[in-house]
């Protein structure tokens, strides 16, 4: 199942697991970036877009959370993030086909934001990973430096709810 989600978001040899749901997988997103941080005080830095699961995350994992407001057209915006994003950003986050108005962040240019500042990138892609294949945005794996990604089978892929996906570049 990991090697089939991993095609889907051009991701060769993907690490991860099949999650309870998109929630979960966020959660252990942020969880992984903090263990690996190097950081006294982690922060998460995120579009005002993110799904209400990374509140929950930041919330169970003592992660500060800055939210960042989004551009004119609602799209995570690249500069307001890095102005947000410093030394202690364990992660920067980013949404690929929002749940409500499946809206695709940047990728590529938050991918920059968190190489800038040493941070992990994750992408929640829950709504819009069995979507945006058919389009020609650039917001997976083989388009940016994206560590992890949540993708959820349960939504377009037919799978059973709450079939959600962790998938990770390496372990």
């Amino acid at each position: 199942t990991v090697a089939m989600l991993g095609e889907v978001v051009g991701l060769e040899a993907p690490h991860g697991y099949v999650t309870g749901g998109g929630t979960e997988a966020n959660i252990q997103a942020v969880r992984a970036a903090r263990n690996l941080s190097t950081a006294s005080e982690p922060n998460v830095v995120a579009p005002e877009s993110a799904h209400f699961s990374l509140e929950k995350a930041a919330n169970l994992l003592d992660v500060d959370l800055r939210l960042v407001a989004t551009g004119p057209d609602g799209h995570a915006d690249p500069e307001a993030m890095a102005r947000a994003a410093d030394a202690e950003t364990a992660l920067v986050f980013g949404v690929a086909g929002s749940t409500e108005c499946g809206r695709v962040d940047p990728i590529p240019a938050l991918a920059d934001v968190a190489d800038s500042v040493g941070a992990r990138f994750h992408v929640d892609a829950a709504f819009g990973g069995f979507l945006l294949p058919f389009t020609d945005r650039e917001w997976h794996f083989g388009h940016a430096g994206i560590d992890t990604m949540t993708i959820d089978p349960h939504k377009v892929g037919r799978a059973a709810v709450p079939a959600g996906g962790l998938l990770a570049r390496s372990s």
